[in-house]
Formats: C-alpha cells, sequence, structure tokens
C-alpha cells in the first residue's frame, strides 16, 4: 500500500505491477488491488531474467495507453528534495522531442541499524543512507517516453534511433561499457551521476530480520530463483553513513493515502461476494 500510496502522491495514475511467484500473501492481495481497480496485474513465472521478461511484455501489453512510465521495483521510490514535483521535474527534462529516457540514480538506503522489523512506513523507518557518490548510485532507474522504447532492461532502455537519454542533472548518460559483472556487463552503469536532488531511493535490505526472512531466500530476478543473496550483499548495501529525510518528511500524507487505500479494499464487494448475495437474493 505504501508503494502505491508515495506514488499516487506523486502524480502516478497508472500502476502496472509484476508479480513473481510470490509465496507471502502478496499475490492475494495483488489480485484484490486489480478487481478494485487500482493496479493492472501480470504473473510472471520464476525463471531466469524474470525482470526483464516482465518489464517487456507488460511494456507491450498495456505500453499503447499511457505516453510516459517509470520502471520502479518495491522497494524503489521516485523522490525529488523539493517535495512531491518529481514528475514535474522529469517532464522538463523529457520536454525536447530527442529525448527519450532520463536515468535516475540510486539513493541506497542501509538497515539504519535496526535488526528486528519494526511499525511504520519504510520511509519513515529508514532515514540513513549512503553517500551520493557511492558506486551503488552508478545504478540508474527509467523514466521514459513510451514510443522511444525499444527494449526495457532492468535499469536502462534500449532507446529508438534518434533519442536521447539524459541524467537528472541535463547531461546525456554515459553508460558503461560491457565487462564482467552482470551490471555492467550488460552496459546497466552510469558514469556520470546525475543531481542528488532528484533520486530513486533503494531501500534493498531493510532490517537484518527483513532481510533474512524475505530477501535472502527469495532468489534473484535475472539470476533466476536458486540464486539466494548472501550476507555479503546485505553488508555491501547496509549503508547507514548519512541521514536524509527527502521521503520521511511525507510519511503522514503517504499513511493517510495508503488507510484510503485500503477502506477501498476493506468496503469494496468482490464479485465472487456479490455473486452469492444475487443467488442469495
Amino acid at each position: 500500500m505504501e508503494w502505491i500510496a508515495w506514488h499516487q502522491n506523486l502524480g502516478f495514475t497508472d500502476f502496472f505491477i509484476a508479480d513473481n511467484e510470490s509465496d507471502d500473501g502478496t499475490l492475494e492481495l495483488l489480485i484484490r488491488l486489480r478487481d478494485r481497480g487500482v493496479i493492472r496485474l501480470h504473473q510472471e513465472p520464476r525463471r531466469e531474467r524474470a525482470q526483464v521478461h516482465a518489464y517487456n511484455t507488460m511494456l507491450r501489453r498495456w505500453g499503447k495507453e499511457i505516453d510516459r512510465i517509470a520502471f520502479l521495483d518495491a522497494d524503489e521510490f521516485l523522490v525529488s528534495s523539493h517535495g512531491l514535483d518529481a514528475i514535474e521535474q522529469l517532464e522538463q527534462l523529457l520536454a525536447p522531442p530527442d529525448v527519450g529516457a532520463v536515468g535516475i540514480n540510486w539513493r541506497s538506503f542501509g538497515s539504519s541499524g535496526l535488526e528486528k522489523r519494526t511499525d511504520g512506513l519504510v520511509i519513515e523507518r529508514f532515514e540513513r543512507c549512503g553517500p551520493d557518490d557511492h558506486p551503488s548510485c552508478r545504478h540508474i532507474k527509467t523514466y521514459a517516453k513510451c514510443a522511444a522504447i525499444d527494449v526495457q532492461r532492468i535499469h536502462r532502455a534500449n532507446l529508438l534511433p534518434g533519442y536521447r537519454y539524459l541524467n537528472t542533472a541535463g547531461q546525456e548518460i554515459q553508460f558503461t561499457k560491457p565487462g564482467a559483472s552482470e551490471a555492467v556487463r550488460d552496459g546497466e552503469l552510469c558514469m556520470n551521476i546525475g543531481s542528488s536532488e532528484l533520486r530513486v531511493h533503494h531501500y534493498a535490505v531493510k532490517s537484518l530480520q527483513e532481510f533474512i526472512e524475505k530477501k535472502q531466500k527469495r532468489g534473484d530476478a535475472m539470476s533466476g530463483p536458486e540464486r539466494e543473496r548472501g550476507m555479503d550483499y546485505f553488508s555491501m548495501l547496509d549503508l547507514n553513513g548519512q541521514t536524509c529525510r527527502s521521503a520521511s518528511t511525507h510519511a503522514e500524507a503517504t499513511r493517510r493515502l495508503a488507510d484510503k487505500i485500503r477502506q477501498k479494499l476493506n468496503n469494496s464487494v468482490s464479485p465472487l461476494a456479490r455473486l452469492r448475495r444475487i443467488l442469495r437474493g
């Protein structure tokens, strides 16, 4: 609810969500959200490169219904340090007809020293992050014109000829050349990190308990369900050297909207229940 509420507050209106054979109750919730018209749902089997398959399947299926699209994971929040005007900033960058996409760099958040899960929103529980020039910040997520995309990868898009790719400072992105590591191999990392005022907050690990119970054994959306993330992954992204409250400042507004979405689910009658009432009536 929090992720949807946050991005609704930014001004996003259409949500296309892929489920990768979750088994923790997430799919059941997503089905309820789909049935109430809050999201569109795609169910992607667990396999290698599942994330890329899902992105491109959804783009082919729904991309003609919209002009712009942001590719974000459930642990990624688009955040502007100026408030809730992230879309306006991105639209200014996309305004030139030859600009096809904007790459928004990560800001990587650690566990904030939390070993156990605590109550509250993600954006208010985790305010500690790494520096804006940390190597992880060379990862981007993409906001693009749908008509400009040829193929979408995890972080960047392959744009059609004639389109440019900018970072949030308005510079043309210089991507890494193919190399040995997984991200570098596909040329996914950028060499010139954009503005710190507009970032994708990446809550990759959360608390130690949440990492162990949910993320560690879940597998990898690119390499497949057999690949577990070890404690080296947690240590690498448990970045807590700085404090950033660009998102937590808006926690109360996010909570209010999340409660409205939750109330909509609770007050709505499912199609099956409606049919039962008709048959009884």
